[in-house]
């Protein structure tokens, strides 16, 4: 059973036109956190490797983003972790057995795992300066001992099925906030079911692509022109959970909201367990 917090109603409307253009605008409130969060440290990266005969970062957009993600990603990503824990927290006490996590960044999510129940967990991380915070979030939490770090995405599949990412090899799959920005998620829904034993769970927590019309022309209007590339590949608009109820294959598909979210967010969530036939 997942959290009380949520709910399978649809999302009610949003309380007036201040509200929807308030909610409208967080987008831009979390680039204004990024800058406050990051600003002053990617300068500092930036102007370390001009002085170490790399003067033409000073010209690259991405260099600059990835400096400034580097420091404020991680302020606001605790921030989010805070706000969701309990959601998070009865979704994750599903992870039984072998478990395969996708994305697993710094390490947030391990704290949600219950030990006792998880045999063995593989990570899956592809970005080498999150490497560190991870083995040591799983020194921190004691899982030492069962948990294996994959340093591969989920599209490189060759490397994967040699690190023994393999079909049925898992009784649970998590995805927590990560396929908001894997390029071509289409392409690889069908790849994760297919790791799943008969009977295991994909446990879902991501934000999603608005019910409303409007609201979803709102993400859009962010995620195109500025967020996809200010966050690094990001989309707003993605039906995450929705593709992967649509997938089929699975025997019963449990696909929630946070009841207090209403159609005028656009950052909404979908929390999900998919149980495979």
């Amino acid at each position: 059973m997942l959290s009380p917090l949520l709910t399978a109603e649809p999302f009610a409307p949003c309380a007036g036109a201040a509200a929807r253009l308030l909610k409208a605008a967080q987008p831009l409130l979390l680039v204004g956190l990024l800058l406050w969060h990051g600003a002053l440290a990617a300068l500092a990266t930036q102007l370390r490797a001009a002085l170490a005969g790399a003067p033409a970062q000073l010209l690259r957009p991405a260099a600059w983003r990835d400096a400034l993600l580097a420091r404020a990603m991680p302020v606001l990503l605790a921030a989010s972790d805070e706000t969701w824990a309990p959601v998070k927290r009865d979704l994750v006490a599903h992870a039984h057995g072998s478990v395969l996590e996708v994305g697993a960044g710094s390490g947030m999510t391990l704290k949600y795992y219950r030990r006792s129940e998880v045999t063995s967990l593989v990570l899956l991380e592809p970005f080498a300066e999150l490497h560190a915070p991870l083995r040591s979030a799983i020194a921190a939490h004691g899982l030492g001992a069962v948990a294996t770090l994959v340093p591969h995405g989920v599209h490189e599949r060759r490397a994967l099925a040699q690190a023994g990412v393999r079909a049925a090899r898992f009784d649970t799959v998590v995805l927590v906030q990560v396929l908001c920005s894997i390029p071509e998620p289409h392409a690889h829904l069908a790849y994760l079911q297919s790791l799943l034993a008969p009977g295991g769970r994909l446990l879902l927590f991501e934000h999603v692509g608005s019910a409303s019309r409007l609201t979803r022309a709102v993400q859009r209007a962010w995620t195109y022109p500025l967020w996809r590339f200010v966050a690094a590949g990001c989309c707003l608009d993605r039906d995450s959970g929705v593709w992967l109820a649509q997938l089929g294959g699975w025997k019963h598909v449990e696909l929630l909201r946070p009841a207090s979210e209403d159609d005028g967010d656009v950052v909404p969530h979908a929390v999900g367990i998919f149980t495979k036939a």
